[in-house]
């Protein structure tokens, strides 16, 4: 009787492994020869069905990791701007970007990406004489349109104005009135800024006594990308707009420096000469 019913189980249970479910295996011990016989069956045949936990899966913390495994060798840049503001009314605004390594420690001229806006003024009537001084909302106006980002490191370098005691009393009023504004303007959007008397920086470099045409040329050599927009003589407002960011991020001039651009400029010149 027992081997007669064991023979029925084993013939449902090999009905039902033709189904090609998953396999599962079982063992049966026949009465007699006590051998182990094993056989494929339905896996719900055997077992109760028991509810797997539910798995909670954090989709958004998926895809930080993912990124952050597929974006691991690039490096991670800063963006850096400088901007560097002559505050007359003949002045400009030279804004300079840079993306660099995080690990960068210095940075290069050549690299930045520039920007040049002349200085914004309005005119004004003082007594029967129209006058030109820093135009405060075009200044608010022009860092707007910066749109620098909340990721940006930015720093300002603006020369602080030292009139000549032979002017007179509208330059002297002027020159602080504009210094004003643009302080004004740098605290009210955050930007920390170093101020500089011109004899400061130009003495680092090294442009005491050459002119506005000496600034120009300064620029035009140092940074080649910006000389489209120095071709003017008037375009000196800009060049030492360029020269106080440079100054900025620690670029100073040595005499030796100048005695260098001096014999190459000196060698150009003869061989043009004998060309012609």
């Amino acid at each position: 009787m027992r081997c007669g019913v064991a023979h029925t189980q084993l013939t449902q249970l090999l009905t039902a492994a033709k189904r090609r479910v998953q396999p599962v295996y079982f063992t049966v011990w026949r009465p007699r020869s006590r051998r182990v016989f094993c056989s494929t069956v339905q896996q719900q045949s055997l077992t109760r069905s028991v509810p797997r936990p539910a798995v909670e899966i954090n989709r958004e913390a998926l895809d930080t990791l993912f990124a952050e495994q597929s974006t691991s060798h690039i490096p991670k840049l800063r963006k850096l701007c400088v901007l560097g503001i002559d505050p007359d009314i003949s002045g400009a605004v030279a804004v300079m970007h840079w993306h660099v390594p995080a690990t960068a420690t210095e940075l290069e001229l050549q690299d930045a990406t520039i920007q040049m806006h002349d200085m914004p003024v309005t005119k004004v009537a003082i007594g029967k004489k129209i006058r030109r001084q820093a135009d405060p909302l075009g200044i608010a106006r022009l860092i707007t349109t910066l749109n620098l980002a909340p990721s940006t490191e930015v720093r300002a370098v603006l020369e602080h104005p030292v009139p000549n005691a032979v002017n007179g009393k509208w330059s002297w009023f002027s020159a602080g009135y504009n210094s004003g504004i643009w302080k004004g303007v740098l605290y009210s959007h955050g930007i920390p800024f170093e101020s500089v008397a011109a004899r400061v920086w130009k003495t680092d470099m090294q442009l005491i006594k050459t002119g506005k045409e000496g600034s120009r040329e300064l620029a035009q050599n140092l940074l080649p990308q910006a000389i489209p927009q120095l071709k003017r003589k008037k375009d000196h407002g800009r060049a030492e707009a360029l020269l106080l960011a440079a100054w900025g991020i620690g670029f100073r001039r040595t005499v030796d420096d100048v005695a260098a651009a001096t014999a190459e400029a000196l060698a150009e010149l003869a061989d043009s000469d004998d060309d012609s």
